[in-house]
């Protein structure tokens, strides 16, 4: 090395050149090769897209012919994997929602046998069927389910409903970019509705199983003292 510069042999050059597969072992970017200079050369290119739908297709022949992209669909797809890890949320804390529900509805069933045990007696004397007697109690617990349920779908497509009103206009303060009309962020199939009711109707009943069953097992003598 003399002056800043590296003498090689003829030798090494000739591997040099056999690695690179350029003379000399010139080493050459293509993508700066390839850009162009002066008015040929651009930061970034603009493309608005006639529909939400074509920007798919737009971005994809960009990727094939090796263009970097980004575009509205990368934010949105940002932006639902924050609302899959909400929903995952939302699933537990909604069981959760559920045991402790099942719980109380066990407790408040409970204190209703209690509280009724004389009328239960009543009931029992003049020759009330047992089986009748665990159905009341039954149906009172699915009121109580039933109730909840037709509240709690009420609430939720009422935040489904503030969901896709407001987001839209915090996606577009956030990126400064207006996204695609009718675009649902919270979409509640009436399938699901249905579902959560049944749910919620076999947790009742599940939860009350156990005090209707005991209404059936009151003494009617302890009761008429109202003992239990």
């Amino acid at each position: 090395m003399y002056n800043n510069t590296v003498f090689i042999s003829e030798n090494v050059l000739r591997d040099i050149e056999k690695f690179t597969g350029t003379p000399r072992g010139a080493l050459k970017d293509s993508n700066v090769e390839n850009s162009g200079t002066g008015s040929d050369t651009y930061d970034e290119v603009k493309i608005y897209a006639k529909n939400v739908e074509a920007v798919e297709g737009i971005v994809k022949q960009l990727k094939d012919n090796k263009y970097a992209t980004y575009s509205v669909l990368d934010e949105l797809k940002e932006v639902n994997i924050i609302f899959t890890i909400v929903k995952a949320g939302l699933i537990f804390i909604g069981t959760i929602a559920i045991l402790i529900a099942s719980i109380g509805i066990y407790n408040t069933m409970t204190m209703a046998v209690t509280e009724r045990a004389p009328d239960i007696g009543i009931m029992k004397a003049i020759g009330a069927n047992p089986r009748t007697i665990k159905n009341i109690f039954l149906l009172e617990s699915s009121y109580i389910g039933l109730i909840g349920a037709v509240i709690g779908t009420v609430v939720s497509y009422g935040i489904s409903h503030a969901v896709n009103l407001g987001i839209p206009l915090i996606i577009q303060q956030a990126f400064g970019e207006e996204p695609p009309q009718n675009l649902m962020f919270s979409d509640i199939p009436l399938m699901l509705p249905l579902i959560c009711v049944v749910i919620c109707y076999g947790v009742t009943i599940l939860s009350g199983f156990r005090p209707a069953k005991r209404a059936t097992q009151v003494d009617v003598l302890r009761a008429m003292k109202r003992e239990i």
